[in-house]
């Protein structure tokens, strides 16, 4: 939820995600992206969503490049939904270690800017793996 009580749902059909957004009183807001969502498209697989006091939105997710090979993924994303292009990667932050993500993720966006989060699944460095990142 954002500052003047706008709620946003993060939406995925067939790993197609998005962003639909509702007015305080639940209804469609179809001024927001195309008749009330953000298409983030099938590269990232979202799983969190946050908004913070700037109404800058935070997505927290994987990017799947095999069955084994998943990446740790935070975006960000304007108040109007386009990816900020001053943050990671064109709006994306990926995480290159050898790693395997797992389904769960959890962000929080500090006072002072800060992303903290963590993921489930494993990183690992040779033979050494930590189960939870």
């Amino acid at each position: 939820m954002d500052l003047a009580g706008n709620i946003y749902l993060l939406k995925d059909v067939n790993f197609r995600y998005g962003i639909i957004r509702l007015l305080p009183n639940g209804i469609l807001d179809t001024t927001y992206g195309t008749n009330g969502e953000i298409n983030l498209g099938t590269t990232y697989r979202y799983s969190k969503i946050v908004i913070n006091d700037l109404n800058e939105i935070f997505l927290g997710g994987r990017q799947q490049i095999s069955t084994t090979n998943r990446r740790i993924v935070v975006s960000k994303l304007n108040s109007s939904g386009a990816f900020d292009t001053n943050f990671g990667s064109a709006g994306h932050f990926t995480y290159q270690g050898g790693q395997y993500v797992g389904d769960y993720t959890h962000i929080d966006v500090l006072s002072n800017g800060s992303i903290v989060g963590f993921s489930s699944g494993s990183l690992c460095n040779g033979t050494n793996c930590f189960d939870f990142v």
